[in-house]
């Protein structure tokens, strides 16, 4: 494969792991109803999802260091078009929430060999700039899969956003089984001393270790929003589930947005541009405690949490990138291990989410100030001395 075709393969994974949560967001109040059961169970579907994700990451890295990228890549998305193909075929929300958590776990060996093709076949600067493009891309899940997961629930109802997740995983295959050469030069021995040793090597790093749990906190607030925005606009605030795909798609570019700005700032130190964003973020987090206490109203609810999500996506790229390009060695370990906290940290504030009272903003406001907080304080105090 030459280099052209694995930058634009290697992109159009990637967006997979967002997609396929986030498609499906508009229609989690409607899920509700069909199964006859709690908004909860029905968030959980998100929870168990990203921690399917976050955990097969830590476990695809080293197997793909160990097997090549094109192995684990086919047995994720095997696991992946099974798992879907049982949700679309079940009427046990039981069935559904153990199934996703497999779908995610699937998803991960499917996205943790792709990125690594990049560390593969560029080096330096030149895979800066690649991991640049791909956190661009994996925002793009965030901001069309919902606004098209709007017009699918609104029309032909939830069954329909598996049914696109499925047609995109078929793609998928035709591409991968025609054109996918293994990139990868030197195989390691898998083994569990292996394993613990790629992992120890890259968590002695200090940049990365305090990079990646920064880089954490960032996720949580779309996570936040993904499992309560839903039922707010919908239930509360009685708009459609078209209105929500909207109303996502806005968060997502906010996110896509933020991942953009980033690039134009690229000569300004990482502490400075961190320092700034989180300024910027505990305002706009102290401001939407401050209005919540009154009715609720689109733009309370907006406006605040886009500023966050914005300033999220800005140091998103810059903190990924310095830790991904740390490694070449355990290149795919390193993968696995970031994206694995990403995705755990996503799973755990998406379940916190799910506790949330949403006929009121004091609980989500309190939420985002309360993280806002933490992660500004990881930055002041860990962080930024490495």
């Amino acid at each position: 494969m030459n280099k052209i075709f694995i930058v634009l393969f290697v992109n159009f994974v990637i967006p997979l792991g967002g997609m396929s949560t986030d498609i499906y967001l508009p229609s989690l109040p409607a899920m509700a109803n069909y199964f006859g059961s709690s908004n909860m169970l029905v968030q959980v579907t998100v929870t168990l999802f990203t921690l399917g994700l976050g955990i097969g990451q830590l476990i695809a890295g080293p197997i793909s260091d160990a097997l090549g990228r094109k192995k684990p890549f086919l047995f994720g998305m095997l696991l992946q078009l099974i798992s879907v193909l049982v949700i679309l075929n079940t009427a046990s929300l039981t069935t559904l929430i153990i199934v996703r958590f497999f779908q995610g776990f699937g998803t991960a060996f499917m996205m943790v060999p792709a990125r690594a093709m990049l560390n593969d076949v560029f080096d330096g600067a030149a895979l800066k700039k690649q991991y640049t493009y791909i956190t661009a891309s994996f925002a793009l899940g965030p901001i069309v899969a919902p606004f098209i997961g709007g017009y699918l629930q609104h029309y032909f109802g939830w069954q329909a956003n598996f049914y696109f997740v499925l047609a995109y995983l078929a793609l998928l295959t035709t591409l991968a089984l025609i054109f996918f050469k293994e990139t990868i030069a030197s195989r390691k021995t898998f083994s569990l001393a292996h394993v613990s040793s790629s992992y120890m090597t890259v968590l002695r790093n200090k940049l990365f270790l305090t990079g990646t749990i920064l880089v954490s906190f960032f996720m949580g607030y779309v996570a936040i929003f993904n499992v309560v925005g839903p039922f707010v606009i919908q239930n509360v605030l009685k708009q459609s589930a078209v209105f929500y795909g909207y109303i996502a798609l806005l968060m997502g570019f906010a996110w896509f947005s933020g991942n953009m700005t980033s690039r134009l700032f690229f000569r300004i130190s990482r502490l400075s541009k961190a320092n700034a964003a989180f300024i910027v973020m505990m305002i706009a987090a102290v401001v939407m405690l401050s209005i919540s206490f009154s009715t609720i109203t689109m733009l309370k609810l907006v406006v605040p949490i886009f500023i966050m999500i914005f300033c999220g996506g800005f140091l998103f790229p810059v903190y990924v990138g310095e830790c991904l390009s740390l490694f070449r060695a355990q290149a795919a370990s390193a993968n696995g291990l970031l994206f694995s906290f990403i995705w755990i940290a996503f799973s755990l504030f998406s379940f916190i989410g799910s506790f949330l009272k949403v006929h009121s903003l004091v609980p989500v406001a309190s939420c985002y100030l309360v993280v806002t907080v933490i992660a500004y304080g990881w930055f002041l105090l860990v962080a930024r001395k490495h």
